[in-house]
């Protein structure tokens, strides 16, 4: 089972299932068990996905204060992660 944890993208599934399942996966004895948890994390991550998808595209109004500096904004959210 090693080799099968290694190869779950724990990083896309949801955040609110991912400790639970981890533990469902890590105690899994029997193939039946296994397949049940597998199928449960694909179907967490296909949420996500799907979520991701149905994302609006963020559009910025020509003219606006906060467009003309939207690349400053952009690089101080990556920087500071918690901007007030």
């Amino acid at each position: 089972m090693s080799e099968a944890a290694t190869t779950i993208d724990w990083s896309a599934v949801e955040t609110r299932s991912r400790h639970r399942l981890q533990r469902e996966f890590r105690r899994a004895r029997s193939d039946e068990a296994l397949a049940s948890v597998t199928a449960k994390i694909q179907a967490s991550a296909e949420r996500v996905g799907r979520r991701a998808a149905a994302r609006p595209a963020i559009e910025l109004m020509p003219g606006l204060p906060v467009t003309e500096r939207a690349d400053d904004i952009r690089a101080a959210i990556a920087d500071h992660q918690v901007v007030v």
